[in-house]
């Protein structure tokens, strides 16, 4: 009888421990550095143990100019969403991978000329993290892509003209750092 009264009073104190056996889930916000793009901010939150809901952000080109009466401006930002799951290779290094479809958009012109630029693409994330520490994250990755480029060119009193390409984008000028905080 006292034996069963030890194990369900240690039962009952597990239990209502708010952790249990259950880890926590993690959020994660960092910038990306590097590729064409510039920098990325990146924010993942954990959907299940190794697995990722990864959403990134970049301003690629914010640029306004104006040279005697002739004013110019361009825009070009992305976003992307993804899944990225993970592989421990040991108790801090990890392996990483996973689809990141986005969109890239973008607006330039000046009086005489304005350009729209719509430009869907999914690419496939594959690098490497190390875990500093229990908070912070360091990695190197690479996102090869397939796209598809769209530009309107909207003529005063006339149809757009549009222009329309695609390609596979595997350069390894892709190739980024990460830093991330995790929390």
């Amino acid at each position: 009888m006292k034996y069963k009264l030890i194990i369900i009073l240690g039962m009952l104190t597990f239990l209502n421990n708010p952790t249990g056996f259950c880890q926590s889930l993690s959020n994660e916000v960092g910038i990306r550095i590097g590729g064409y793009g510039g920098y990325s901010f990146v924010f993942k939150k954990e959907q299940s143990e190794n697995i990722f809901r990864r959403v990134r952000i970049n301003a690629g080109k914010i640029d306004f100019k104006k040279n005697n009466n002739i004013q110019s401006y361009n825009l070009l930002a992305s976003v992307t969403m993804g899944i990225e799951k993970r592989a421990s290779l040991t108790n801090n290094f990890y392996i990483f991978h996973g689809w990141e479809p986005g969109l890239t958009f973008g607006f330039s012109g000046d009086k005489e000329l304005k350009s729209i630029q719509i430009n869907p693409f999914v690419g496939y994330v594959f690098g490497f993290m190390y875990n500093l520490n229990d908070k912070f994250i360091i990695g190197i990755e690479t996102l090869p892509n397939i796209y598809i480029n769209t530009s309107i060119n909207p003529v005063q009193g006339e149809k757009a003209d549009t222009n329309l390409s695609a390609g596979f984008d595997f350069n390894s000028n892709l190739i980024a750092l990460n830093l991330a905080y995790r929390f």
